[in-house]
């Protein structure tokens, strides 16, 4: 997006996200005991788990541990940084504090969207919906816990709101910058990557700190398929997170059904002893998570968010920067796949595939397809100049006679056979490249492995007609071999050797 647009744009998203914050409603507005009664349940059993009171405690606290600052993908801090070395524990009392404040807890100090509260009072207890709707006002609500605590200024940190100030704006010095670029410090160290835009955010700093302690607490920011949801004949779809955490995809993934049900199985469990057991917070991305998006597309091209205000889309230069960045299999799994369908050729077993991200780019797909092409293309193009060559020089040397095959017919016979192995080469090639199942990758195999057979087998032939002219002109030699200025016997030896090499 232009500059100007994008100014342009953050005012309106400002006045928007305004709004739409005016417009919440309080807790105890929910009308359905019932459904109120869950949601409070389900909030007390993420409140009720240590990583919960922890992340509290860090924003009372008024600072993150040294540890929690640097899990992150993007920790946004360098050099000697002094959270590393003067935070590396929470201060005294700011846990209990924490901890006091949960047992004390009343959820009508909290306000929700009221669409988001009429969907979840609409949907039947027990169904997809309802629990989709669950979980998104658990996460507002682990937001806008943090957003109140982070207000409430508490600041227990034992070197007070100055050295905060401090250890939140350190920079490197200029001395040591040589090679560096100096980035700006963020407004907080509780912050995730993505989630910066204080300048739109209703509540400022405080929501950059609450989507920071959403993905402390849950995995990730808890965002959803708007457009499916809005779409008739598409089936309510699954929940997607925003994770900052170290060595975790910086994409959108969708958690898995099994993700789904431990996190919908812990929200609704009922105990006397919170948090219930088996706890599955946080909840994060692996390999087995493969319905990925692009940030910068999630919300633009996909539709999956929260709230439309949460993040601006990137700028011009911005989206330039992300092309030329490497793809690591941290975010691309199926790019380490590609690796290894590349190396099939030599040996190496095939991974059984699944189901790629959305938005994976193009380049996934290409280097299997143009190191197979390029693999395949190369014996045989070498193979049919090698098989023109022998023609010639029979010619050359006047020694049709000493051909088995009549000497118009032995170039034909060779690069017909070569194209028919090429063809169906390039055909089983095409069918592995695009393999969905295990048959379709045998049979691809098996395609390949018709085509080298072909080739074989013309190969063979030829080095047996070759042999049968070197050994019948070597008998009985042409005049013309004798008076030949070309070095014919090096010539035979040179297409023995090639046909070695292939």
């Amino acid at each position: 997006m232009d500059p100007e647009e994008l100014k342009v744009l953050t005012e309106t998203l400002k006045e928007k996200a305004a709004a739409q914050y005016r417009l919440r409603v309080p807790f105890r507005d929910i009308q359905s005991e019932r459904h109120r009664h869950i949601l409070d349940g389900a909030i007390k059993n993420a409140l009720a788990t240590e990583l919960a009171q922890f992340t509290y405690a860090q924003i009372m606290d008024g600072l993150p541990t040294g540890d929690v600052c640097f899990d992150r993908r993007f920790p946004h801090v360098f050099g000697e940084h002094p959270i590393d070395s003067c935070h590396d524990e929470l201060c005294p009392g700011a846990l209990e504090k924490a901890q006091e404040y949960y047992q004390q807890w009343n959820s009508d100090i909290l306000t929700f969207d009221p669409m988001t509260i009429e969907k979840y009072e609409h949907a039947e207890i027990g169904s997809r919906a309802f629990k989709t709707r669950l979980v998104e006002l658990v996460a507002v609500a682990l937001h806008e816990i943090a957003v109140l605590l982070f207000q409430l200024d508490f600041q227990l940190h034992k070197g007070g709101k100055a050295d905060i100030d401090y250890v939140t704006n350190w920079r490197i010095p200029a001395s040591e910058l040589e090679g560096l670029v100096d980035v700006p410090p963020r407004p907080t160290l509780l912050s995730h990557h993505a989630y910066l835009d204080a300048d739109i955010y209703p509540n400022g700093v405080a929501d950059i700190v609450g989507y920071w302690a959403e993905d402390r607490i849950l995995g990730g920011v808890a965002i959803f398929d708007r457009r499916a949801e809005n779409s008739s004949n598409t089936p309510l779809p699954n929940i997607y997170f925003h994770s900052c955490r170290h060595k975790q995809t910086y994409r959108v993934y969708q958690l898995r059904d099994d993700q789904q049900e431990a996190l919908f199985a812990f929200l609704l469990a009922k105990t006397d002893c919170p948090p219930p057991e088996p706890n599955p917070l946080p909840i994060l991305s692996d390999t087995q998570n493969r319905v990925r998006v692009d940030p910068e597309y999630a919300l633009t091209h996909h539709e999956i968010f929260r709230d439309i205000w949460e993040r601006k889309p990137i700028t011009i230069e911005q989206r330039r920067l992300i092309d030329r960045q490497a793809k690591s299999d941290l975010d691309y799994p199926e790019a380490l796949e590609e690796v290894i369908r590349i190396n099939e050729q030599l040996g190496f077993p095939i991974p059984k595939f699944r189901e790629r991200s959305p938005s994976t780019p193009d380049w996934a797909i290409m280097p299997y397809v143009l190191h197979s092409l390029l693999l395949l293309l190369g014996p045989t193009t070498l193979a049919a100049s090698i098989y023109m060559s022998l023609g010639r020089l029979i010619r050359s040397l006047e020694a049709d006679p000493y051909s088995p095959v009549p000497i118009e017919y032995l170039t034909k016979t060779f690069v017909i056979g070569d194209a028919i192995s090429f063809l169906t080469q390039s055909a089983g090639g095409g069918m592995l490249a695009n393999a969905k199942t295990k048959s379709d990758q045998k049979m691809g195999q098996n395609i390949i492995i018709v085509g080298l057979a072909v080739q074989f087998y013309f190969f063979a032939f030829f080095i047996t007609i070759l042999h049968i002219f070197h050994r019948l002109i070597t008998a009985n030699p042409t005049s013309k071999s004798f008076s030949s200025i070309s070095p014919w016997k090096q010539f035979v030896l040179v297409l023995y050797v090639s046909s070695v090499l292939i």
